[in-house]
């Protein structure tokens, strides 16, 4: 009688454990944050194709050129700055260096402040506006006046190619984001979980582009707020790969890869056919 029962039990409480093993496997493996999908890349080529067109102002030890993209000649503007971004119309060109600055991108260049303080800036789509952080993201016309405060926190504030929301990254438990928000600050709300993002930049392209930590180095990658699940790895070097920009018909990018040999590169809108186009430059912007 006692075997017998042993026996029952036994069997009652194998199959206990078989009807709950699903619940233990999902708290044994929990959600992952989401993970670029990875693209095979060609080995890269170190000669700029004669396709390419339009400028890139850029910075190289603290002093902003522009390199024409069709001859490939480079034009020292012989003013001290960094993180250089064209107007859409490539006519103007606002930049950092001790707050925040715009100039013309033809002489004369008439270098002006808009702004004591402040970093990062870019346009918005028609060229009157200029978002920028400092000590949150603001706002501002873009001769400088009406300046307005839209969040308290975040950085590296860009807008969509219709002008109607605003990229940036904010920290998430000490890990940087992406968020996005109407242009009056209104709506702001994560749009995606991932490794560390930084660089965040939107228009002209429909998606943002940006780098995102991948291990130990930062990755570009291509985000749709509209598309959860869409985050793409467009590099895989080992160096930091980040600082982009969207060419003006958002059918290339260009970006600064810390790998050797280390500059700036483009490549498709889909991470094929890199290029090494600028050696040694940073932060450059892509305009017509």
């Amino acid at each position: 009688m006692t075997k017998r029962l042993n026996s029952t039990y036994f069997g009652i409480f194998a199959l206990a454990i078989l009807a709950a093993m699903p619940f233990l496997m999902a708290l044994a493996n929990p959600p992952a944050v989401e993970t670029a999908k990875p693209v095979a890349r060609p080995s890269p080529s170190p000669t700029p194709p004669t396709t390419y067109s339009g400028h890139i102002v850029y910075t190289a030890h603290g002093t902003l050129h522009i390199f024409n993209l069709a001859t490939s000649s480079d034009t020292s503007l012989g003013v001290s700055g960094v993180n250089p971004k064209f107007s859409r119309d490539g006519s103007m060109i606002v930049y950092q260096n001790g707050g925040i600055w715009i100039m013309n991108s033809a002489p004369a260049y008439s270098p002006r402040q808009l702004s004591p303080t402040g970093g990062t800036p870019s346009f918005s789509p028609d060229g009157t506006q200029i978002v920028y952080n400092d000590s949150g993201i603001w706002k501002m016309n873009a001769d400088g006046t009406n300046k307005t405060h839209l969040t308290l926190s975040g950085q590296q504030p860009s807008y969509s190619a219709d002008g109607t929301q605003i990229a940036y990254n904010t920290a998430v438990g000490g890990v940087q984001q992406l968020f996005v928000m109407n242009p009056d600050g209104t709506s702001a709300r994560q749009v995606l979980t991932s490794g560390a993002v930084i660089d965040t930049v939107w228009c002209p392209g429909l998606k943002v582009v940006m780098g995102v930590l991948s291990g130990r180095n930062y990755q570009l990658s291509t985000y749709d707020p509209n598309t959860p699940g869409s985050l793409t790895t467009l590099t895989s070097s080992s160096g930091d790969n980040f600082e982009p920009s969207w060419s003006p018909d958002a059918s290339h990018i260009s970006w600064t890869s810390m790998a050797r040999p280390s500059g700036i590169w483009v490549m498709n809108a889909d991470g094929n056919n890199p290029q090494l186009v600028i050696a040694g430059g940073r932060q450059g912007s892509w305009g017509p």
